[in-house]
């Protein structure tokens, strides 16, 4: 690849985790070149495993707060499209340790978008999280009251005002925030609710006694 010719790949970060594994597999499905990108330390291999000798799909293990490695990745492949799912997203995990929730979902994405902006990566896709409103009863929308109540949510509430400040310095450029809720279904990484209460209906066992 021409250092700046830019080529139809997608970067995807947190590949080898729950859905970014799931998003490899449909752009694949597509044709889509895939630069899959996973430190490994809550996705599984093995959930690309199958992928591995597809010829549209690379593989780095690299955590995206090594910034000469990302660089390096991105000069060399020039993706157009960048979707960004790492981070430490499992809520009791950050609630342990909020200085790595920090330094992944903050300091982490900051060091994405700096490869983004050096190698002109034109699309970015961020995942963010329900967990940035305000706990309410009723129906959450996207101009809802903003009020993150643990340091998960607080961490992607950071990750947005990242994305508004790349969105508003780079003009030419299209960025989006996905705000997930509940997800769930196979190559999950860690429990959740959900299928937690449907493993407890299953076995006869009342959901309310989750909470």
């Amino acid at each position: 690849m021409g250092t700046n010719q830019m080529s139809s790949a997608w970067v995807v970060t947190g590949a080898a985790g729950f859905l970014g594994s799931h998003v490899v597999e449909q752009l694949l499905k597509r044709q889509i070149p895939v630069i899959g990108i996973d430190n490994l330390s809550g996705g599984k291999w093995q959930h690309l495993a199958l992928f591995a000798a597809n010829p549209l799909f690379q593989f780095h293990c690299v955590d995206i707060r090594d910034e000469a490695a990302l660089l390096e990745i991105f000069r060399r492949e020039r993706p157009s499209v960048c979707v960004h799912f790492a981070a430490l997203h499992f809520i009791p995990a950050a609630m342990r340790n909020p200085g790595l929730a920090v330094s992944l979902n903050v300091h982490g994405t900051q060091t994405l978008f700096s490869a983004c902006r050096d190698t002109k990566v034109r699309r970015v896709w961020f995942s963010s999280t329900a967990d940035v409103y305000k706990a309410s009863e009723e129906a959450h929308h996207e101009s809802g009251t903003i009020g993150p109540f643990n340091i998960y949510g607080v961490t992607k509430w950071m990750g947005e005002q990242l994305v508004q400040l790349e969105a508003a310095q780079r003009p030419d450029c299209h960025f989006v925030i996905g705000r997930l809720f509940n997800l769930y279904g196979p190559h999950e990484t860690n429990p959740h609710i959900l299928p937690e209460v449907i493993d407890q209906i299953r076995d006869g066992t009342h959901p309310s006694q989750l909470f």
